[in-house]
């Protein structure tokens, strides 16, 4: 099933990968209904982004199976849950320069943009789009501590 393509880019596994459910043998496989999310979530934002830039997308976090998610402490109201978003960043390019692109460029319909920074200085972006076309194109900016803890505020800092 990992051998699907979603896009001219884009494949199943790439938003499936995980190392924490290879470590703890947790099944990261989608449904059929998320499927059909991830396709739209890689059809709708990720291949778009991904011929803007012209370069990679390496997506750090996408689907999140309710066993990955629990391991991970994730929110019980992830998009990642639903095959509704990514996480991601983008070779060659500063993650503040592609979340700008996204907010005040594109015209692109996601339903929210974060623009992550742990303390150890990783970034990266987190992007989601629902299906039913309610999509809030909420933007804020999160500082992740090493506890864990996130402070976010709105827009992109």
């Amino acid at each position: 099933m990992q051998n699907i393509r979603l896009t001219e880019n884009f494949w199943l596994h790439e938003f499936l990968k995980s190392d924490t459910a290879d470590r703890m043998g947790i099944s990261n496989d989608p449904s059929p209904e998320h499927l059909v999310n991830l396709t739209y979530l890689a059809a709708t934002l990720a291949q778009p982004i991904r011929e803007h830039f012209g370069r990679p997308m390496i997506i750090t976090s996408g689907y999140r199976s309710p066993a990955l998610n629990d391991a991970i402490d994730g929110s019980k109201t992830s998009q990642h849950s639903l095959a509704q978003a990514m996480d991601f960043h983008i070779l060659g390019h500063s993650v503040k320069e592609v979340c700008e692109w996204i907010v005040y460029e594109s015209q692109l319909d996601y339903d929210q943009l974060i623009y992550e920074k742990r303390w150890d200085a990783t970034q990266w972006v987190h992007l989601s789009r629902k299906n039913d076309g309610e999509n809030r194109k909420q933007v804020l900016s999160a500082t992740v501590a090493s506890n864990g803890n996130a402070e976010y505020v709105a827009g992109i800092r």
